[in-house]
């Protein structure tokens, strides 16, 4: 996959990385933000590395280049780089994953684009981004019209779609609906939203408990077969996690339940919560934890550890 998507993007002159490093290698890269309650924060590094054609790095006069090449059914100034037929066959509608709602048209997933109308135009779009930075691509390729918006900030959904559908209707002559006040209203009702459910949380909680062991005995790895292991560390008279690149000091909530920090930035849960639990004997065994909102809580067995890993 590398090594195809450098030969592609040397044809279109795009200068792409497939990693952080090569992204804070560049000459002028953006410094990331997080944004929580309207305050700047720093944001966590994550390694992370290209996965299929996700988490690749590019700039603006790149992805500029690469909507001429799907606008341009695979030409790109002048040369063929890619079958017109390919081309259609990325935009063309697939999976329905979405009813229509106020100006869009019904949301299908093509292959690795998105597919819906917008105001009755034919629109193919993708976002994407990483802790600190977002991306939207979105073509109209019934009228050779792409607009790209990145930002340097997360959650960014209130930047760079207001901001594509404003420029859509001005390029397309239309009148302009004032998307910053809907933007807003949204966010303002999720801010509701959200206070409600630190209020539930809060009614949850068990005051003036505590953990049924001492710290230390809760550090060790625990690994589930998909997510792999995560690792918890006594450190300073508290719990430390991390897993997959990313970590923080976790706090009692009550009983054998911890949690993350409300700071810690997604793809994680808000406020994580890490529950540790108990054989018979009273020692620790595994820890659960809701990754998945929509299934039980994914269960992780705790490594063995010392003498006990050695084969002999």
């Amino acid at each position: 996959m590398k090594r195809s998507s450098v030969r592609l993007a040397d044809r279109l002159g795009m200068t792409i990385g497939f990693s952080l490093d090569d992204l804070e290698a560049s000459a002028d890269a953006a410094r990331p933000y997080m944004v929580q309650d309207d305050t700047r924060l720093p944001v966590p590094r994550l390694p992370f590395r290209a996965v299929a054609v996700g988490a690749i790095t590019a700039s603006v006069d790149d992805l500029a280049n690469w909507m001429l090449l799907h606008l341009g059914k695979g030409e790109f100034n002048g040369e063929r780089l890619l079958p017109a037929a390919l081309i259609d066959a990325l935009h063309t509608p697939r999976v329905h994953y979405q009813p229509a709602a106020a100006e869009f048209g019904d949301a299908h997933y093509g292959l690795g684009l998105r597919c819906q109308s917008y105001r009755g135009d034919r629109i193919v779009f993708h976002g994407g981004g990483l802790p600190g930075w977002g991306a939207l691509m979105t073509l109209l390729p019934d009228f050779g019209i792409g607009v790209t918006v990145l930002t340097n900030r997360s959650p960014n959904e209130g930047v760079a779609g207001p901001l594509t559908w404003r420029v859509i209707d001005r390029l397309r002559g239309r009148e302009q609906i004032d998307w910053s006040a809907r933007s807003r209203k949204l966010r303002d009702e999720a801010a509701v939203q959200t206070q409600v459910w630190k209020d539930e949380q809060e009614k949850d909680q068990h005051p003036n408990t505590q953990p049924a062991h001492d710290l230390s005995a809760y550090a060790g790895g625990y690994e589930h077969p998909a997510y792999g292991v995560m690792s918890i560390k006594e450190q300073d008279g508290a719990l430390h996690w991390s897993w997959r690149g990313m970590s923080a000091a976790i706090a009692h909530r009550h009983y054998e339940s911890f949690e993350l920090p409300e700071g810690l930035h997604p793809p994680l849960p808000y406020r994580l919560a890490i529950t540790f639990l108990t054989d018979r004997e009273g020692n620790i065994v595994s820890l659960s934890t809701p990754l998945e909102p929509s299934v039980k809580d994914i269960v992780f067995g705790r490594v063995a550890a010392g003498a006990s890993t050695d084969a002999a």
